[in-house]
């Protein structure tokens, strides 16, 4: 999801939620009264470049934490 200021009041507004994830799912997940722009929005999907370096960032990183244990 992505939070953006108000632009009256500041306060985090929801503008944009994953693409199956509902507005009771994000209210069960955070921790106050969270407000919804009016105009919500789908986050786009990663691309495929996007993708590549988060795994490749995941297994380096499981890499890593194998040679501190």
């Amino acid at each position: 999801m992505v939070l953006e200021p108000d632009s009256v009041s500041k306060e985090l507004v929801v503008t944009k939620i994953h693409a199956g994830v509902t507005k009771e799912q994000v209210r069960d997940s955070t921790g106050w009264d969270i407000r919804f722009a009016n105009n919500l929005c789908q986050t786009e999907s990663p691309s495929e470049e996007e993708l590549v370096t988060l795994r490749d960032l995941i297994r380096r990183t499981k890499e890593a934490r194998r040679k501190l244990s």
